[in-house]
């Protein structure tokens, strides 16, 4: 009797603990969800909330078991082994809409796109190396496809910026036949470029790999056309009498674009 009245205190003691981890879970959920602030970096980048995010899922990796029993004595329904995954998917889907509404911040909806970008491109390489995605896969199978076509739906976004410099390489500059038309599709293409690049010049990929692949887009786009054109102007009739239009090399708007994301450049 004596022993049994003794764990009633530590009985109360454990309690007490899981009601105040349950709370600091709810607090956590509670911030992400009803975020009112709507900082957004300039850039573009990472958001904190994310890395916070990601780095709070992470530390729980350790403690699977101790989470699970957590969630169950305060109250969470269902089968046990579901608790944790659901816990990360919770977190996960809340992460999801927090970022889109601050998306919303920018005036720019390319800058928009490069911000969702930078951040769900974060949250799939740290659920991939830091195991995470085996967890919540258990609750969704369909999570790594899901950040995959995120990331592919921001890249596009993205490009779409680059459309009017496309449709003037594709169109404008495709016709030798008036050397006024083709001196104002060169005037065109060098202010909608000197444009974009302005407005573009403060843009981040943290990712120096998803960097490099849509710099690769982007001359696919571009840079290749251009190529053509060019070599095509110098064999004409009628180069010296646009030649001061041709403002840029094959080289040099490569260069142009191999600076992009580069904020120190």
């Amino acid at each position: 009797l004596q022993n049994a009245a003794e764990d009633v205190p530590y009985e109360s003691f454990v309690k007490k603990v899981n009601d105040k981890a349950k709370d600091a879970l709810d607090d956590f959920f509670d911030h992400l969800t009803n975020d009112s602030n709507k900082f957004v970096p300039a850039d573009g980048n990472v958001h904190q909330v994310t890395s916070n995010t990601l780095n709070f899922l992470n530390s729980l990796m350790d403690y699977r078991q101790t989470v699970t029993h957590l969630l169950a004595s305060t109250g969470a329904k269902g089968n046990q082994s579901t608790h944790f995954p659901r816990l990360f998917a919770r977190a996960l889907s809340a992460l999801g809409l927090n970022l889109k509404n601050k998306a919303e911040t920018y005036g720019d909806e390319t800058l928009a796109a490069v911000f969702l970008l930078n951040n769900n491109n974060y949250i799939h390489n740290a659920l991939q190396n830091n195991g995470m995605f085996a967890v919540v896969g258990e609750h969704n199978s369909q999570v790594r496809s899901f950040y995959r076509s995120e990331i592919s739906v921001y890249c596009k976004k993205y490009l779409q910026s680059w459309n009017r410099v496309v449709s003037i390489i594709a169109v404008d500059l495709s016709t030798f036949d008036d050397k006024t038309t083709l001196k104002n599709a060169l005037v065109a293409f060098n202010a909608e470029l000197e444009r974009l690049i302005t407005a573009q010049q403060e843009y981040c990929l943290a990712d120096t790999k998803l960097a490099h692949d849509i710099k690769s887009e982007i001359k696919s786009l571009i840079c290749e056309p251009y190529a053509e054109f060019h070599a095509k102007l110098m064999r004409s009739t009628i180069s010296k009498g646009v030649g001061k239009h041709t403002k840029y090399s094959p080289e040099s708007l490569e260069m142009l674009v191999d600076r992009l994301f580069d904020v120190v450049a």
